[in-house]
């Protein structure tokens, strides 16, 4: 697999709050690094469309905390204001790294817009509350339901920036965690990344070290090893996010479900599958 085939696109879905503009700086550059797509999609949540035509719905105002009807004419206004305001600021963010770009406006459930848009090669760059934030220490309910749902790579970010190094990477021997060391290989830069080798037992944690020793090392990268030898799954993933890095790359499998662990890491988590 070549660098360019990564990842074919790199979408980033706007609903302009802090975590989505979060996710956007780090689409672009990840889109830079690969050579990848860079795909803008701003959602009108059809729900929200159809709680304002209902007519008993309120807004709380957020300067003046006055409570008015939530007006669907106005709703609609204020919609396509956001969709041009998002659209400007990926054009801006895009253009500055020398990044191709589009920008789609799509109309529905926002986790089943987003995942119309994606494709097998493709990597959602996702802010880890934006749409129906459950809090803090939460993972926002739509980012658990395209996670869930789309068989896609995924970068999950907290707000406030986000940085690779140390980056931390889990190796196991599968198809997702090869392509994971690609992808980690790319990022690391000039950086010494830690593979966390995950095995039945000590003969198979050495053998998959090796190999993955050989594939950084055919990409010009060193990296240091950590062994985690006959442990469950649970017991890998709380061992990877106590070791605090500042991007953990996860290989993952179809139908995996690692909601409660992006809810609970506290740094970024590179989310990669397999792709046939």
């Amino acid at each position: 697999m070549s660098e360019s085939e990564v990842f074919g696109r790199v979408l980033i879905a706007f609903d302009l709050s802090p975590h989505s503009l979060t996710a956007l700086e780090a689409a672009v550059e990840v889109a830079a690094l690969f050579d990848a797509e860079l795909l803008g999609v701003f959602v009108e949540d059809v729900d929200l469309l159809r709680l304002a035509d209902l007519g008993f719905a309120s807004e709380i105002r957020s300067f003046s905390a006055t409570i008015q009807p939530l007006d669907a004419e106005r709703m609609r206004l204020q919609l396509r204001a956001a969709a041009e305001r998002a659209r400007r600021t990926l054009a801006v963010s895009a253009e500055r790294a020398r990044v191709p770009w589009s920008f789609h406006v799509a109309r529905g459930p926002v986790a089943a817009a987003v995942m119309e848009k994606v494709g097998g090669r493709d990597l959602i760059s996702l802010g880890r509350l934006g749409w129906s934030a459950l809090g803090r220490a939460g993972l926002g309910r739509t980012a658990r339901m395209i996670l869930g749902a789309a068989q896609v790579s995924a970068l999950v970010l907290r707000q406030g920036g986000w940085a690779v190094a140390p980056l931390c990477a889990l190796y196991d021997g599968s198809k997702a965690a090869r392509r994971g060391l690609d992808v980690a290989a790319r990022l690391a830069r000039r950086e010494t990344p830690t593979v966390v080798v995950v095995a039945g037992d000590d003969r198979a944690a050495e053998r998959l070290e090796h190999e993955a020793a050989e594939l950084l090392r055919s990409r010009g990268v060193r990296a240091r090893f950590r062994r985690l030898v006959g442990v469950d799954r649970k017991t890998v993933l709380a061992a990877v996010r106590a070791g605090a890095p500042g991007l953990i790359v996860l290989p993952a499998e179809a139908g995996e479900d690692l909601g409660d662990f992006l809810a609970e890491a506290e740094t970024p988590v590179l989310v990669v599958r397999d792709v046939e």
